[in-house]
């Protein structure tokens, strides 16, 4: 654990991380959302917005506001994505299944990786 000055060890204070708006609001800039839902499993906050590719091809992608999460994408083409979107992120990113596209961390460059996802799926 991180020390401070003085020899002690700095505690958690057991809050959630704070959130960030800008998640929500990059997300309704991107593309035109042709569907917006709430998503309970994922986590906390998870949010759906579902986009139409240039090909046609519909993309969810599910985000949370915490910043200590990342974005997750569904083929909002199969019926059952949104069930599979209210599984659990472990359950999700260990089995797979064929609805997920990918997870994406937020790092600096990932509001371009998404722009770049969307215009070539």
């Amino acid at each position: 654990w991180p020390r401070e000055e003085r020899g002690s060890v700095t505690r958690s204070s057991g809050r959630r991380p704070a959130p960030d708006p800008g998640r929500f609001a990059f997300l309704l800039g991107v593309g035109q959302i042709i569907q917006r839902l709430r998503v309970e499993s994922l986590g906390t906050g998870y949010e759906a917005f579902v986009f139409r590719a240039p090909s046609g091809r519909r993309l969810a992608l599910v985000e949370s506001p915490q910043s200590i999460n990342a974005l997750y994408i569904f083929n909002a083409d199969d019926p059952s994505w949104e069930s599979v979107a209210s599984r659990t992120r472990y359950e999700v990113t260990t089995t797979r299944p064929p609805q997920f596209v990918r997870k994406l961390y937020h790092t600096p460059s990932f509001q371009d990786r998404v722009a770049k996802l969307l215009a070539e799926a």
